[in-house]
């Protein structure tokens, strides 16, 4: 079973897969650059960093899974750092894993897209890819609070941001796997995963999508999935 834990050589610390190639790294980015809008403006093109979490007991890199839908997940930190939140899922104390952890502009590769990671802690994990967004968190926008670094306005941007860039990046994994993002299930943010029974609860980028205003939800971001497909 992929989720009976981490399957390195017991007692010695090595890691069970370590990929010669970057491979996944130069899939993504050269098929990135092919799927963004003609509009796409220059200071949203992505990076992809390769940063796989070899040591991490909730990824299985010798289970292999046919992805057949995406979720996403939400992070907030008090500075919206995918770059630290990326350095959590190191380890073998670490209690998190995804597949992608998207900044603004920029993605981390956690594990490539067809190896196990418990991202959702439910059946889902064996057949779905997991991508984190990354966002301010309510503490960071509160002007009054010793960590405030955003005011609500820049956290808006911050957050559209952030979503564009998952949205580039969904388009391109469903591309790669053939999938449809306007069929039932395909996307699915966690909390739909969870009323679905496909995964525990957890946080779910609904909390956040109301700092767009409106321009954001569920519903929307398959939508801008499937747009972006389309050309």
């Amino acid at each position: 079973d992929c989720s009976d834990g981490f399957f390195g050589e017991s007692g010695s610390g090595k890691p069970p897969y370590s990929p010669k190639k970057p491979s996944e790294q130069s899939w993504a980015v050269k098929n990135l650059h092919f799927l963004q809008p003609r509009n796409q403006k220059r200071n949203m093109k992505m990076k992809i960093i390769a940063r796989y979490a070899l040591r991490n007991p909730k990824i299985n890199t010798k289970c292999k899974i046919e992805p057949k839908g995406i979720i996403f997940c939400l992070e907030q930190t008090a500075t919206g750092s995918a770059t630290a939140v990326a350095a959590r899922t190191e380890g073998f104390l670490a209690d998190k894993a995804y597949h992608y952890i998207c900044g603004e502009g920029i993605v981390y590769a956690i594990a490539q897209p067809t190896r196990f990671a418990a991202h959702s802690n439910g059946s889902a994990d064996k057949s779905t890819i997991g991508i984190a967004l990354v966002l301010p968190s309510p503490e960071a926008r509160d002007e009054k609070s010793e960590f405030a670094k955003y005011r609500r306005s820049e956290a808006a941007v911050r957050t559209e941001n952030v979503v564009k860039t998952a949205v580039l990046l969904a388009a391109n994994l469903c591309r790669r796997f053939g999938l449809d993002p306007k069929a039932d299930g395909v996307i699915l943010t966690r909390k739909e995963a969870a009323q679905r029974g496909l995964a525990e609860n957890g946080a779910s980028p609904e909390s956040v999508f109301e700092a767009l205003g409106g321009k954001m939800s569920a519903k929307k971001l398959r939508e801008q999935i499937s747009k972006l497909l389309a050309g």
